[in-house]
């Protein structure tokens, strides 16, 4: 037989298109593949034996640039969900995807051990105290000894804690795991972010094992992820080098404040001090794109449409003033609904239906990035002819001048924010890395000024227009 290069890699790796899931590596028949860190601080899967062509690795891409791969339509997979009878179709919105009810609420047990509401430490324990699965397949904390500070690990009701709460910006692969469950017995619980709730349908879809075992999919709300760069600069802000982070935490609470006046934090391991710093006092992290993987830039869902249910933070009045946090709940079928439902009246839990308007309101900036943003992008490649995955956002989507300065210096500070780090990492020169990306935040934050400001002008206008 003829040997190849796996097409994921050609395909999707040399375009700048991988988020290091690792789904390509469960299903290589030849296991010529395998996940390992590479020069942006991201997972990606690397050639390590002989491939001979079979493309199966391709198909369960969430970035797969193949228009004709149905497996790639997030619409596509939601209706082989409604169809197997897990999602109830009463609601559907094109942002949100299909639900049955929307919440804000948080867990009276968990909530202040949790990064927002505690909700999905409560919802993982409830799932597994009552028999409905067996173990939760989550992120873990490894040791000092590995090249990495978290990753996806396997826990079951006696060994999952609270130790497993709290957002982690960081990267993770599923692949070991995986491959674990195909070998072993038990009902899984997989909790992650959109694109990997989307492999692991589309691995489903593929593979009968997988689709038996894993029971439940809790998806988390995501705004971008982060390279395994951040971690090191967070910590560099706090005089922690690279080779003594230990514990890194990245929502420290803050519960007499606000819910978004949260820190970062790691012990030095030199020093076995524990330093912190407020977010605040950082640069934006999130609506600059500093750290961000391209591949960020190309999702189109927010809200882990794919999930059986999602969580996020509740980032609007009442619930944002609040630091002991809250959570957004998107249930999407009737099962969930009612457990959440049942957990109130049993005072378990606190929750509030939410409208769907509030929903949409707690991610607007999101929304604009992923939709209006996404749109804007997907032209600019096409000019640029980059190699881009078919995505559900049409060309002629309406943005001005403005919003186009202001996603086009964002895609410039995230390459940039990566390609100077990687190049003063080792020798920790947070100064000269300050420096070097002055230039394209300023041009970024002159521009994002301007938006905010025309913004508030018509909205002023669309209330005067409103009172006359």
């Amino acid at each position: 037989m003829n040997e190849y290069v796996p097409q994921v890699i050609t395909d999707i790796v040399k375009n700048g298109l991988c988020i290091g899931c690792g789904a390509c590596v469960v299903v290589c028949p030849n296991k010529a593949i395998k996940m390992e860190w590479n020069q942006n601080g991201m997972y990606e899967p690397q050639r390590i034996s002989n491939c001979y062509g079979e493309k199966k690795c391709i198909e369960v891409c969430p970035f797969d640039i193949n228009d004709t791969n149905k497996l790639t339509d997030e619409n596509y997979l939601c209706s082989e969900i409604s169809n197997c009878g897990k999602y109830d179709l009463s609601f559907k919105d094109n942002i949100v995807g299909h639900y049955h009810a929307l919440y804000a609420g948080y867990s009276k047990e968990y909530r202040l051990s949790s990064s927002s509401g505690g909700m999905i430490t409560w919802l993982i324990k409830k799932l597994l105290e009552e028999d409905k699965a067996d173990y939760v397949i989550s992120v873990g904390n490894y040791k000092k000894t590995t090249d990495a500070f978290f990753d996806y690990m396997i826990f079951d009701k006696e060994t999952f804690s609270t130790k497993q709460s709290g957002t982690k910006y960081y990267p993770l692969q599923f692949s070991n795991v995986l491959k674990t469950v195909i070998e072993s017995e038990g009902r899984y619980i997989f909790v992650g972010v959109p694109c990997y709730i989307k492999a692991i349908r589309q691995l489903q879809a593929k593979n009968d094992i997988l689709k038996r075992k894993i029971v439940y999919l809790i998806g988390l709300f995501c705004g971008g992820m982060k390279n395994k760069f951040y971690t090191e600069f967070l910590a560099s802000n706090v005089n922690v080098v690279i080779e003594n982070i230990k514990d890194p935490e990245f929502r420290l609470k803050q519960i007499n404040g606000e819910a978004r006046d949260y820190s970062f934090g790691c012990i030095d391991d030199s020093s076995k001090e524990f330093k912190s710093i407020k977010m605040k006092n950082l640069p934006d992290m999130w609506g600059t794109g500093l750290f961000k993987p391209n591949a960020c830039d190309y999702c189109v869902d927010i809200s882990a449409e794919l999930a059986d249910i999602s969580f996020g933070d509740a980032w609007i009045p009442p619930y944002d003033k609040d630091g002991k946090g809250y959570n957004i709940v998107i249930s999407r079928s009737k099962e969930f609904s009612q457990l959440l439902d049942s957990a109130k009246k049993n005072n378990e839990i606190y929750l509030n239906k939410l409208p769907l308007g509030k929903t949409l309101q707690s991610q607007k900036g999101n929304i604009m990035h992923r939709r209006i943003g996404l749109s804007y992008r997907l032209k600019w490649g096409k000019e640029n002819n980059l190699i881009l995955p078919p995505k559900r956002v049409t060309l002629n989507k309406r943005y001005n001048f403005i919003e186009k300065k202001v996603y086009y210096h964002r895609m410039i500070v995230r390459k940039k924010s990566t390609d100077i780090w990687k190049r003063i990492r080792e020798e920790n020169k947070l100064k000269q890395f300050n420096q070097e990306i002055k230039p394209s935040m300023n041009k970024l934050l002159f521009w994002t000024r301007i938006n905010h400001k025309i913004r508030r002008i018509k909205k002023l206008c669309n209330i005067q227009t409103k009172e006359v």
